[in-house]
Formats: C-alpha cells, structure tokens, sequence
C-alpha cells in the first residue's frame, strides 16, 4: 500500500456531508402526501439511507393541536389548517398563517443534519416568518421577509416554521440540508483512521526494505 493510496483512503473518510433538497406538496417529490392529516412521515426521504423525516402540523398555543390541525397541500408547498377551539370551525385559510392561531410547521429528521435554507410558495411582498432550531432552542431567522433563506448551518434533529403577524400567511415549499449519514466518522474516528492507515503505509514500506540504510 502506497502513501498516495492510504491518503485517497484517507479522503473517502472524511468526504463531505450529502448535500440535498426535499421538495413538500408537489406530485412526485419525495414521497410527501398530505391533506386530512395532522402530520406524514417519509422513510429514505430524499433517496437517504435510514432518514426519515416527520412533517407535522401545529400552532403556537396549544402547541399540539392533532385532533384539529391539518397540514394542506391545495397549492405547491404545505400549509396548516386548525380549528380552535376544538371542534371548532375551519379558520378558513390553507396556509401557514397568524390569523387567529399562528400556525408552524415542524420538522423532525430521524438524524442530526446540517440545515442550509428553505423556499416558501404563495409569499407576499408582506409576508414575514420566522424559523427555530427547536432542537437547541436558538433562533436561526427572527424574521424573514422573503421566499428564500439561504447560507444557513445549523446542526439538529428539529426545525420550526411559522409566522410574525395576523397578516402574514405562506407555504413551506423546500428545505435543504447536508446529510452526515451514519457511515461518516466523527472527528475522532477520524483521526484514528488515518493514523492506523498511515501505519499500514510505513509497515509495508520497511517490509519492502524502503529507506533501509545499506
């Protein structure tokens, strides 16, 4: 085994997490379905290995309101529809709104990732929103005021969507994010790895009589 080999070894070790894009509410996206239901999970989203991400429909207080929160799928993207109280009538809008109740959506990812950005459908010019890491408890966005967030890198399991103000209503249309996926070694596995490469490398070479004092 060469030097040159050993560290390509090396490489493929410590290779970048996957990046990828999950499309929510458009036929043939990623197997997400929605409509009459308070929340969906997909296995292998995205075509990942073991990751299964649960989308599921709320609103701030209560924060679980299963028996009457709906996530809809009228238009591209999701949205939540509620009923408050309970039992009570539709509040007549299929986005993700702040009219009566604000409305969020959450995210669980069945394994850490690496959230990027999101794109939101039916946005308006004065739309705002705002998105949590509910894993750690930060506040990724205060407020965003359009239909993108980008340059994102937040490490966890939980994501919340959800609105600012009574005027303020979109769609949850994608989210990116990097897969570290269980075959990537930590930090330091890592090092341990290219250490036990590298000692290969130098037994094969004294076996081989290279660098031998003659």
């Amino acid at each position: 085994m060469n030097l040159k080999y050993t560290f390509s070894l090396f490489a493929i070790a410590i290779a970048p997490a996957f990046a990828t894009t999950i499309t929510f509410g458009t036929a043939g996206t990623a197997g997400f379905t929605g409509g009459g239901v308070n929340s969906v999970s997909v296995n292998n989203a995205a075509g990942l290995s073991g990751l299964t991400v649960t989308v599921t429909a709320g609103v701030l207080s209560p924060d679980t309101c299963s028996s009457q929160c709906w996530l809809t799928v009228d238009a591209p993207g999701y949205g939540v529809d509620n009923s408050a109280p309970a039992g009570g009538a539709s509040d007549g809008s299929m986005d993700l709104d702040g009219s009566g109740l604000h409305d969020i959506i959450t995210l669980v990812f069945s394994r850490n990732v690496t959230l990027t950005g999101a794109t939101f459908g039916n946005f308006g010019g004065t739309d705002d929103g705002s998105l949590y890491n509910t894993t750690s408890g930060a506040t990724l966005v205060s407020n965003f005021s359009t239909s993108s967030i980008t340059g994102l890198s937040s490490l966890g399991t939980s994501f919340r969507f959800q609105t600012q103000g009574t005027n303020d209503s979109y769609r949850l249309l994608t989210v990116s994010f990097n897969d570290s996926g269980a075959a990537v070694p930590e930090p330091a596995t890592m090092g341990l790895t290219g250490l036990g490469l590298l000692g290969l490398a130098l037994c094969k070479r004294k076996r081989l009589g290279v660098g031998r004092v003659q």
